[in-house]
């Protein structure tokens, strides 16, 4: 449908709200925000720090962590109600149709961005081949890498071997080019493990997450 045949709201948000439940009791961090807004239109939402701005946006992209959650209100995009969305649905919605900008994006740990785009950042940034010790809690990841499973995917023209399709073949072929640029060494750790990377990781999601509170 062209643009301008479309007829509705793009969005609505009606009575939102979102609570945070803590050991403290409930903290009402969003209470009630209604709006809409059309297609080619362009909306700011301006309000001191704490005062719901960013856990209203997490809320439409999917994004709000435990131990928040919407208690009550609506959120439709395009005529589909988003907070009835699958977590397959939603991971599609997200990208595809909507997406958000972080406020601190080069320094933020993006909730949307893969393992894989992680991996793929961090191996271009070297400037020249290196022995990579690659360590990760992502068991997927690492058996597509050690044990063969992405280079066999490749060679079926990203077909798993249960016949269906390998999902994003294109991280995984410039992920598959880095690792013959580099002598990659992978290690899986188990979550929360007290391995010393793990735990590194841990406490800089810990520090970024404060950020939001």
């Amino acid at each position: 449908m062209e643009q301008n045949e479309k007829s509705g709201k793009l969005l609505e948000v009606k009575d939102l709200r979102v609570s945070f439940f803590t050991p403290a009791g409930e903290v009402k961090a969003v209470s009630g925000i209604s709006y809409d807004l059309d297609y080619d239109e362009v909306m700011g939402i301006v309000g001191e720090s704490g005062s719901g701005k960013s856990q209203e946006a997490y809320s439409i992209m999917g994004l709000l962590q435990s131990p928040g959650k919407v208690i009550g209100g609506s959120i439709t995009f395009e005529g589909r109600d988003v907070l009835a969305f699958s977590k397959k649905e939603m991971a599609s919605f997200r990208g595809s149709e909507v997406a958000m900008i972080f406020q601190n994006p080069m320094t933020c740990l993006n909730p949307v961005y893969t393992v894989g785009n992680q991996l793929i950042e961090a191996l271009r940034a070297l400037k020249a081949p290196c022995r990579v010790e690659l360590y990760s809690d992502s068991k997927y990841v690492i058996d597509a890498l050690e044990k063969g499973w992405a280079r066999g995917w490749k060679a079926r023209g990203w077909v798993k071997s249960d016949k269906k399709p390998a999902l994003n073949p294109d991280l995984w072929e410039t992920l598959l080019s880095l690792c013959d640029t580099h002598d990659v060494q992978c290690h899986w750790v188990k979550g929360h493990a007290e391995n010393e990377y793990n735990n590194r990781c841990d406490q800089q999601a810990v520090l970024e997450s404060q950020k939001f509170k």
